[in-house]
């Protein structure tokens, strides 16, 4: 079982984030484009996050801060359930984490670790995986005009090779049609539930 993820907009974690100074619009793209972000790039992204207010009004600091699928800063206890899962595999960048009004009483909130250079996995079986054009092969090569990825619909079948997703635990997938999905182990995913940490949500099941 593993777990297509991405920004959670329903539990009360959705915040304003901006970088300080201003992130540049190609390093940006290049955070969540790139398999491997270069040396050149990564040492032009700002070193401090800012947050506003949780924009339901509800919870204290997520613990997931994403734009929609991506790249995510983690808070300390889920990189370290990351590095208890796969140590030394992810790769971060520490970021001063500060909030534009108090956050349970405090506007600085130590470091958080924006997540870049995610490995990338093939990990769906396209044959008896649902995709928005159609089930399986046919599906898949139905969609490569961009708008033909794997299907939302939480009843139509997404399939994982249990073999390729062996030992990983966080990891995106290449490029679909329209897509750059990040998934999750099951491991992985409880550990995150168990835990109460928000900012992510399961948007896929994915069988093996």
């Amino acid at each position: 079982m593993a777990y297509i993820i991405g920004g959670n907009v329903n539990d009360g974690s959705a915040v304003s984030r901006e970088f300080e100074p201003e992130i540049d619009r190609v390093v940006k793209a290049s955070l969540n484009g790139l398999d491997t972000v270069p040396a050149d790039i990564l040492a032009q992204v700002p070193r401090k996050l800012r947050i506003g207010p949780p924009l339901r009004g509800e919870g204290g600091v997520p613990d997931i801060i994403s734009w929609s699928i991506g790249p995510f800063v983690l808070s300390p206890r889920v990189q370290q359930m990351l590095e208890e899962l796969e140590p030394g595999v992810h790769k971060y960048i520490p970021l001063e984490f500060i909030s534009e009004q108090a956050i349970e009483g405090q506007t600085a909130h130590g470091i958080f670790y924006l997540l870049h250079s995610v490995p990338v996995v093939d990990a769906i079986n396209i044959d008896k995986t649902h995709f928005a054009r159609g089930y399986g092969r046919a599906g898949y090569e139905a969609g490569k005009d961009g708008v033909g990825g794997i299907s939302s619909n939480p009843d139509n079948a997404c399939v994982v090779f249990a073999d390729r997703i062996q030992g990983h635990h966080l990891w995106r997938l290449p490029r679909f049609p329209g897509d750059r999905k990040y998934m999750c182990s099951k491991v992985l995913w409880s550990r995150i539930k168990a835990a109460g940490c928000r900012g992510w949500a399961a948007r896929k099941k994915c069988a093996e």
